[in-house]
């Protein structure tokens, strides 16, 4: 008996890892993202502005929970904190 190996089977594999492996480190800050967003008390946001540079990317989120309030939070690599300068501006106001 002779077994036949699919065609082109291995470097589809190899080519989902590779693939894989870029979008990783997308879904792990969005993880911490939204867990970030959670401990806040956002129980539901939205996105009004992304903005990345090189492995950091600020986020511009309107956040609703018992109240609406914006929050910037600034993720780099896998870790999300919230950037506490952009509110210090407001709270002068």
């Amino acid at each position: 008996m002779i077994r036949r190996r699919k065609a082109g089977s291995a470097n589809w594999f190899a080519a989902a890892f590779y693939l894989a492996s870029f979008i990783s480190p997308v879904n792990a800050s969005d993880v911490e993202l939204r867990k970030l967003l959670n401990l806040q008390g956002c129980t539901s946001f939205s996105l009004t502005e992304t903005r990345v540079s090189g492995e950091t990317t600020l986020h511009k989120v309107n956040c609703y929970g018992s109240t609406h309030r914006k929050v910037d939070v600034v993720c780099k690599a896998r870790i999300c904190r919230l950037d506490e300068s952009a509110n210090d501006g407001e709270s002068t106001r």
